[in-house]
């Protein structure tokens, strides 16, 4: 594991108005004037961590005094990577889908699947049938509902993603990390993966948080290189990475856990994009993930389970990458847990934030090339592609993890508002904690026919659980997240926890 920056420090805070407030990618000099209120612990929030608003004052004496904004977010305390054991992977190229005109608005239709090579497969009611049509499954005249038969569409749902890499090094209860010098980090370092060996055939992914590069405030605290983001990689021991806890219910499970760097959310394929303002960038993760699944798929080839996970930007990551890492491993029934990274209408991800984020990621080749014809509009595709992704993988079992109201997502989904022109706000969130319940409810109830996809929605504003100790102790309802998901991990639907 690279070693700890020193110049880095993270602390979890207790702001008198009885939020939390994450000090993130501080220099030491910038944390008196950014935190007020005594350490308790390690902590992180932003669109990768713990959730958290303090005061303005603090804010905005953290910007004043550090041009990277403060912001909970999983970024940080690692040092450089160098001299790390380096390793390689195959390049799964992309093609790219198109945009065609359907009654005077932009409509997105995918390229096939073998255009697109290692690419997504196009997700068509032709190609797919209803397995993928984006709307629920028909009630029987029973009631009982009507589910097509998914095991034999199978190879057209997730046509088989070839993997053929040497396999990864790894050690059983060390972590060890291996360099990618073909995947690439937004400033162009090389990217990479770590994997802790456990003593079953059972498979975690894990994909890292830290928020996203979307205009200048966000690009400011976003991660740029393996060694500049990552929290949790301090130890790699909280939550569900806690291999001692007694309760964990993957503590003997294998882990590989994807450091986030790439300012996408796991989720581009866009190496030359320009965000205005900031420059040039490589949104490259999920062209990143084809590559580190060439050789994790070799490294675990008899696995008899495989989850992945991941929390904040990583739990997009999984939203956006669940079908491509479902063809990897093209003999299991892939598990997901989605930790806080919630489907919701234009009135929290706006129209032009929908948009923008389409074109930055060139999402017709990834996850929008998936959903293909059930995501018909360029511009308001992310409840669709909820719909989409329950009902394509509504035969094996599905979790969303959300708060009701959580603070640090409705302050990243805030920079859509006013036409796309507001900046990151920590303090204010941008939208509204009444339309975001609103939307995160709404998700549920339409979503309400596939018994195997669950929820856990506690009724607070606290931002992501599974990387961090609360992961054995929070409650929606009267239900624990860790007995909740560990019922995924089992193979069991988790069905619906909180309001």
């Amino acid at each position: 594991m690279a070693p700890r920056n020193p110049n880095k420090l993270w602390t979890r805070l207790s702001p008198a108005i009885g939020r939390r407030l994450v000090c993130v990618m501080l220099p030491l000099a910038s944390i008196a004037a950014a935190c007020s209120g005594s350490p308790t612990g390690a902590a992180v929030g932003g669109s990768g961590g713990r959730s958290s608003v303090a005061s303005g004052a603090g804010v905005q004496a953290a910007t004043a005094t550090n041009a990277a904004m403060v912001a909970g977010m999983t970024a940080a305390a690692t040092g450089s990577t160098a001299g790390v054991p380096a390793g390689t992977g195959a390049v799964g190229a992309g093609g790219a889908g198109v945009l065609a005109p359907i009654g005077g608005a932009p409509v997105l239709v995918a390229g096939n699947a073998a255009e697109r090579d290692a690419g997504s497969p196009v997700a068509s009611g032709e190609d797919a049938g209803d397995a993928v049509s984006g709307e629920a499954p028909d009630a029987s005249t029973d009631g009982s509902v009507d589910k097509p038969d998914l095991d034999a569409g199978m190879t057209t749902r997730f046509p088989p993603f070839e993997t053929n890499g040497e396999p990864l090094s790894g050690a059983i209860g060390d972590w060890t990390y291996t360099e990618f010098p073909d995947a690439l980090c937004r400033d162009g370092s090389p990217a990479g993966v770590y994997v802790n060996l456990g003593s079953t055939k059972k498979l975690m992914i894990f994909l890292e948080g830290g928020g996203r590069c979307a205009e200048a405030s966000t690009c400011a605290i976003n991660p740029t290189s393996v060694a500049s983001g990552g929290v949790l990689r301090v130890a790699l021991t909280a939550g569900v990475l806690d291999r001692a806890q007694a309760e964990n219910p993957v503590r003997d499970w294998n882990f590989v856990y994807v450091p986030y760097c790439t300012g996408d959310r796991h989720g581009g394929a866009n190496p030359d994009a320009d965000v205005p303002g900031v420059g040039p960038q490589k949104f490259v993760g999920h062209l990143n993930l084809k590559k580190f699944l060439n050789r994790i798929v070799p490294t675990f080839r008899d696995a008899s389970d495989v989850l992945l996970t991941g929390l904040s930007a990583g739990g997009f990551g999984v939203e956006y990458n669940a079908v491509l890492v479902q063809r990897a491993f093209a003999n299991v029934k892939l598990k997901l847990i989605i930790d806080s990274a919630p489907f919701v209408s234009t009135a929290v991800f706006t129209s032009c934030d929908q948009e923008q984020t389409r074109k930055f990621y060139r999402a017709e080749e990834t996850f929008l090339g998936d959903c293909g014809l059930a995501c018909p509009r360029a511009d308001d595709y992310w409840m669709d592609f909820g719909m989409f992704l329950a009902k394509t993988f509504s035969d094996r079992p599905v979790g969303l993890i959300s708060a009701l109201e959580d603070s640090t997502e409705r302050s990243f989904f805030g920079i859509g508002v006013n036409g796309c022109t507001a900046s990151l706000d920590l303090v204010n969130p941008g939208i509204p904690a009444a339309a975001f319940r609103k939307d995160v409810l709404a998700y549920r109830e339409q979503i309400a026919a596939f018994a195997n996809f669950g929820t856990f929605y506690p009724d607070v504003d606290t931002h992501t659980w599974l990387g961090f100790p609360e992961f054995y102790t929070v409650r929606a309802g009267n239900v624990r997240l860790v007995d909740w998901f560990a019922k995924i991990a089992n193979g069991q639907n988790a069905g619906h926890a909180g309001p």
